[in-house]
């Protein structure tokens, strides 16, 4: 019998007491998708003692999918979805965040494009006018989009390269991460830099926003600094 193909699924937390409810979340809707196996990897930037009662809460749930917690680094975002990568096994790797920005409804097409060898990179593009209700939010989101595309990609191809819901062939995911420089939220921008470098076939979805998330956990000023020092670090890496 010929082994289904594995999705990896990256997930960075901080601070989410409540990651065994998510989690609950996830695998009942990755029990109903056909043809693959899935694994998911938790990496965990948390305090010691909430990192316990987490490691506790999951091994009391026994989830019907292969669930990894991974002790992070506590040095981002970024160097958490590295740890994760790195321990993948998949062919196609699907990063996520906790809460849950995008109905997973859009799992199984998004894993299928890429398995199916049509697309390398799957990403999900929210709408422009998400953070309209946040005048800061909206004004930075607006200006990093403009370094981003003026400074990285020096066109306007991507409109929302930070949404945690994007889906890669695992092996180039996989080295993309090894050659990683960021470690903060500009991962995505990285990734998405190297794919393009390197040729691949990028397919951006417009999704709407999932509506009850949680207020965000950005700390917004310090990526007023640091974030657009990362882009140049982007930029001008040698690899």
């Amino acid at each position: 019998m010929e082994m289904k193909p594995l999705v990896s699924l990256v997930i960075p937390t901080l601070r989410e007491a409540e990651i065994g409810q998510t989690l609950d979340v996830i695998c009942a809707t990755l029990e109903k998708i056909d043809g693959y196996r899935f694994e998911i990897l938790v990496v965990d930037d948390s305090d010691d003692s909430l990192r316990r009662r987490i490691r506790d809460d999951l091994a009391l749930r026994q989830p019907p999918v292969s669930v990894e917690l991974i002790e992070g680094h506590r040095r981002g975002k970024g160097d958490a979805v590295r740890l994760g990568v790195l321990a993948t096994r998949g062919d196609v790797v699907l990063t996520m965040d906790a809460d849950l920005p995008v109905a997973l409804t859009h799992v199984e097409p998004f894993v299928r494009r890429v398995w199916d060898g049509k697309i390398d990179v799957v990403i999900a593009e929210r709408p422009p006018s998400r953070h309209a209700a946040r005048p800061f939010r909206s004004l930075l989101s607006r200006t990093l989009r403009l370094l981003q595309q003026q400074l990285v990609f020096q066109s306007n191809r991507f409109s929302d390269t930070q949404c945690g819901f994007k889906a890669f062939s695992g092996p180039m995911l996989r080295e993309m991460a090894a050659h990683q420089v960021v470690q903060g939220g500009m991962v995505d921008v990285e990734y998405l830099y190297l794919a393009v470098k390197q040729g691949a076939r990028i397919e951006a979805v417009a999704v709407a926003e999932t509506t009850d998330r949680p207020d965000t956990r950005i700390n917004l000023l310090r990526c007023v600094v640091v974030d657009p020092i990362d882009l140049l670090r982007i930029k001008t890496a040698r690899r």
